[in-house]
Parts: structure tokens; C-alpha cells; sequence
């Protein structure tokens, strides 16, 4: 096979892959963090503060949250001004950022003239990969932080004054969508002090600081310094992480992020293996890219706190333009080796798996929003509620105080014994009207079925998945 035999296949795949992404997206099912950060959006927009009703009594976040994905948060304020609590608008901050990060690939491509078929490989090796597909259409900040981090780098690739400082201003954005993204901070500060721009380190340096600062404002503005500090070390998703031992292990797991799964290792694959088979070219990678990379790679193994899989799509621009770079370089004849085929083909059997993956998860049952609705429509305007994090969207505005199950049974850090016994207690002491459960969101294994009871509460509604039970006498 010759490598225009490979090119052709590609591009034969291309719509195929692109038709199947654009359909993972129809009516794709809401998460839990698709809701949890569309309602700090929500309080952020109506009141001037990112809270949470969700998770009322728990570290204080129904006052105010201070930790939070921040540039990401004031964009989905926007989006609720404009939409409204729409699960499309928020996940579409996400599609949008991927769009402009394939935009800038193109980009990068032109200034460098590489071949025609360059921007095919960049097209493949982001509609191949599964992890973009799922991130694009969530509503989460990995994809936005992603491509400004991106946007940063391309402004050093030629650095000068307004340059610089624009990619400050964009690594700043970087780090105030989420704290890691202090490497790409780092990473131009790198990349600068090697390539002996000392001018363009004071700009890009200074530039950073504006936008990164922004972070504290409202710590600032509040003088509420121990919340913040309380907020950040007590958080569910953290407290596990802390301490020495703990960093210890995770600089040890950090190869992870490359071959954790199945999502992460086919691009990790790829590259080594360009890398092995055209190890003769990688002098001539361009410097700028193979620093910043490096750069990225090392400053967040010192600063990470957890293993991810989805970590890896902070290095996926540049280890994309690695691969489509080295494949401009190799000889053709080398381009079709067997192993490099092999990788080739299990990046997109990989993908088509999870694409397919995806579209079962949203048609094997009906549309949890719809479904939702559906079986709430007996439940009086303006009642209280425990309801999983998924109820978000399409009800939330509709019923009183709304707390969800995750807030009772949270993730499982404080060592709590839960049963849907003590479930009725809590649902009493927040004067729920009723409890609404999706076994599919709980954190906690609890056995549920058609003789399941709850004290004081009887069972409505209930299917496979989803059990409803409304208050025998009205809450006072």
C-alpha cells in the first residue's frame, strides 16, 4: 500500500466520522456536571454570584462558591441570559471551542506550509479521537481551556510585543477556566526564556497576571479569604488528593493520562510510534512546538494533583501537530509501515466504538429531560424536591427548593452509612414534596425496586431506572 492509499481512506473516513460525531450529539443525555456548572451559571446571572441550591448545607456552597471554573462559569452566565436553562446552549460553549480550536489548527498549518494533506491528518485526528467527540458536547471547561492554552501557544510560535501579550491575556483565560491551566502560564514563560525573548517575557509575564488574577475578585471583593481556602480543601472532588503521600503516587501514575484507556492511548500510540519509525526526523520538529510540549507535559506532572484520562486533551493539540508534522517528514515508504498501519486503525476502530457507545447511551431510553417531565407533571408548580443533578435542565426554574441526591449520598469521602431511611429524614428536614431517583446518577448502591418504601412518602412512579415518590400529607 502506498501512502496516498492510506491518505484515501482517510478521507473516506472523514465523513463518516463526521456524520457520526454530529449524531452523538442528538439528544445527548445530560450529566451531572452538565447541570452542577450550568446552575453556578444560573445564580451567577440572576443574583451576581456562582451558588448552588443543588447542594444546599454542603460546604457552603448555597451562600457562595469561590472555587469554581470561572471564565467558564461567566460564559455559561452569558448563555443562560441568551437561552434560558437550555442543555443544548451550555453544551454547545464546548462544540464552539472546538470548532475555533480546529479553526486554529488550519492555521497553524498554512504559517507552516505544510503539505495539502495536512489538514486531512489534523480533520482525522480530531474527529477520531473519542475524547474530543465526548467533550465537545458536554457542558465542561477541559475543551475552552484547552483551546485558549492552544491560541496562547500559536501567538509564541512568532512572538512579538502584542503577541506576547496576547498570549498572556489567553493563558491567563487558560488558568481563570481552571487552575491547571497554570501549565500553559509556565509553559510560555518556558518557551520564551529558552528562545532568549527576554522583552516578550516581561510582556507575556505581565499580560498573564491581568487575566489569571481575575480569579481571586471575588475573594477579594467579599474579604472572605477562609471561605475560599475552606471551599478548596474540603471540596468531595479534592479532599482525597491532598497530602504528600497521595502527590507521591499520582507523579508515579502520571504515564496514565496517555494509557489509562482505550480514549488515551490510541493517539499515544500513534505518535510513538512516528516517533520510533522516523526518529531520524525529530531534529527537525520545530523547536517551538517540541518545547512547549515538553514544557506542558513536565509542569503538569509537578502540579497535577489527580490521574485523569480527559487530562490528556491539554497536550492533544500539540501531540496532533507532532503526528501531522512527522508525517510530512517521514519517507513514504516508512509511512506504511505495518506497526504505524496497525496504530492508524486502532485509533479509529477505537473511535467508531465509542461513537456507537455513545449514540446506544442516547437512545436506549427516552430523553431524560423529556422523561423527566413527563413523570413530574402530576407534581404541583413551586414544590420541593430531591432530585438527581440531571433534573436541571428544563425543570429546575419550574419547583421550589430542589436539592439533589448527590448532595445526600455524596461522593464517598466523609465515610456516611446511608439508607433510604435516613433518605426520608432528609428529605423531611428540607420539607421535600417529593423524591425523584435515577439509579443510573446514584453514588451510592442502594437496592431499589417496586416494594422499596420511603417513610412518609409513597411510591408514584417507577420503571427500570427512574422511581418517584411523592409526600402522603403536605410538608409544612
Amino acid at each position: 500500500m502506498k501512502k496516498i492509499g492510506l491518505e484515501k481512506i482517510v478521507k473516506y473516513l472523514l465523513p463518516v466520522l463526521l456524520l457520526l460525531t454530529i449524531a452523538t450529539y442528538y439528544q445527548r443525555i445530560p450529566s451531572g456536571d452538565d447541570a452542577w456548572f450550568a446552575e453556578q451559571s444560573l445564580w451567577l446571572a440572576k443574583e451576581g454570584i456562582a451558588r448552588s441550591n443543588f447542594f444546599g448545607g454542603l460546604l457552603k456552597w448555597d451562600v457562595q462558591i469561590l472555587v469554581y471554573h470561572k471564565f467558564f462559569i461567566w460564559i455559561g452566565a452569558l448563555v443562560y441570559k441568551l437561552a434560558g436553562v437550555s442543555l443544548v446552549a451550555f453544551k454547545s460553549i464546548s462544540l464552539l471551542s472546538t470548532i475555533i480550536f480546529v479553526i486554529l489548527l488550519f492555521q497553524y498549518i498554512r504559517q507552516r506550509k505544510l503539505s495539502k494533506e495536512a489538514s486531512t491528518w489534523a480533520l482525522f485526528l480530531v474527529l477520531g479521537n473519542i475524547s474530543i467527540v465526548t467533550m465537545s458536547f458536554d457542558n465542561r471547561p477541559e475543551i475552552l481551556q484547552m483551546t485558549l492554552g492552544f491560541s496562547s501557544f500559536l501567538c509564541l510560535n512568532k512572538p512579538n510585543k502584542y503577541r506576547a501579550i496576547l498570549a498572556g491575556l489567553l493563558a491567563g483565560l487558560a488558568l481563570l477556566t481552571h487552575l491547571n491551566g497554570l501549565i500553559f502560564i509556565a509553559s510560555g514563560f518556558i518557551l520564551l526564556v529558552i528562545t532568549r525573548r527576554l522583552k516578550e517575557i516581561i510582556y507575556f509575564t505581565l499580560a498573564s497576571i491581568v487575566t489569571s488574577g481575575l480569579y481571586f475578585y471575588d475573594v477579594i471583593a467579599t474579604h472572605n479569604f477562609d471561605l475560599w481556602l475552606y471551599q478548596f480543601t474540603k471540596d468531595p472532588a479534592v479532599i482525597n488528593s491532598l497530602g504528600l503521600q497521595h502527590k507521591l503516587l499520582t507523579l508515579v501514575k502520571f504515564p496514565l493520562i496517555f494509557v489509562g484507556s482505550f480514549k488515551e492511548i490510541g493517539i499515544t500510540l500513534i505518535l510513538l510510534s512516528l516517533l520510533y519509525f522516523g526518529s531520524n526526523k525529530i531534529k527537525q520538529l520545530p523547536r517551538n512546538l517540541t518545547i512547549y510540549l515538553i514544557a506542558n507535559i513536565c509542569t503538569f506532572w509537578l502540579l497535577t494533583k489527580s490521574i485523569t484520562g480527559f487530562y490528556q486533551l491539554l497536550f492533544l493539540p500539540y501531540m496532533i501537530l507532532v503526528v501531522i508534522e512527522l508525517i510530512d517528514l517521514i519517507d513514504k515508504e516508512a509511512i506504511v509501515n505495518k506497526v504505524i498501519l496497525f496504530t492508524f486503525f486502532f485509533y479509529t476502530v477505537i473511535c467508531l466504538f465509542g461513537q456507537i457507545q455513545l449514540l446506544n447511551e442516547n437512545h436506549q431510553e427516552q430523553y431524560l429531560p423529556e422523561k423527566y417531565a413527563k413523570i413530574c407533571k402530576t407534581i404541583p408548580p413551586k414544590s420541593n424536591g430531591i432530585v438527581p443533578l440531571t433534573f436541571f435542565f428544563n425543570e429546575y426554574e419550574k419547583y421550589g427548593n430542589l436539592y439533589c441526591l448527590e448532595n445526600y449520598w455524596p461522593v464517598n469521602v466523609y465515610g456516611e452509612s446511608h439508607s433510604l431511611d435516613d433518605l426520608g429524614k432528609f428529605a423531611l428536614k428540607n420539607k421535600a414534596d417529593f423524591i425523584l431517583i435515577n439509579k443510573k446518577n446514584m453514588t451510592r448502591k442502594v437496592e431499589l425496586n417496586a416494594q422499596s418504601k420511603i417513610p412518609q412518602y409513597k411510591l408514584t412512579y417507577f420503571d427500570n431506572t427512574v422511581y418517584l415518590y411523592t409526600k402522603t400529607v403536605s410538608v409544612q
